[in-house]
């Protein structure tokens, strides 16, 4: 926790300092529209878990695991859809190319996360507990640095 946060701040400060110290434009907006979509999301996904019968789908850690592959999607939503970037994974990009429509990978990963953090939280007290804890958090680190990757990228324009 403490790491993370310390590195977090520390990269969003030398983000500021870069940007600053070189004169590039830094795109405030970026950040803040797909942090803002991945709340969003992950907030409807909160509400939507309430009336479904699995105890663990509200789960810290599954939380953390929907946010960080919402906030991955959608840093892909705006980037190809309002800054003109192409998706940079393979699969990413097959799946724009064959629905045409900037937004499927939002809506791929959207289900495809639903559909894993519910088998998890459905499996919690029948799966090794290390196991469980490992698999949620794995999820979630797939996602997370993806997301401040490409949030920060937009942010300093590159």
């Amino acid at each position: 926790g403490l790491i993370g946060s310390v590195w977090a701040v520390g990269a969003v400060g030398w983000v500021l300092w870069y940007g600053l110290s070189t004169s590039t434009p830094l795109r405030l907006r970026v950040p803040v529209a797909t942090t803002g979509i991945a709340l969003g999301a992950t907030a409807l996904y909160y509400w939507g878990a309430s009336f479904v019968n699995v105890t663990h789908l509200r789960h810290p850690l599954i939380l953390l695991a929907v946010f960080g592959q919402l906030w991955d999607a959608a840093q892909n939503l705006i980037g190809v859809t309002f800054l003109g970037y192409s998706p940079k994974l393979v699969v990413t990009n097959l799946v724009y190319q064959a629905t045409g429509f900037a937004g499927s990978t939002f809506v791929l990963k959207l289900v495809v996360t639903v559909g894993i953090v519910w088998y998890l939280a459905d499996a919690k007290e029948e799966m090794n507990h290390t196991w469980w804890w490992l698999m949620t958090f794995f999820i979630g680190a797939i996602g997370l640095p993806m997301g401040v990757r490409g949030s920060l990228r937009m942010l300093l324009g590159a």
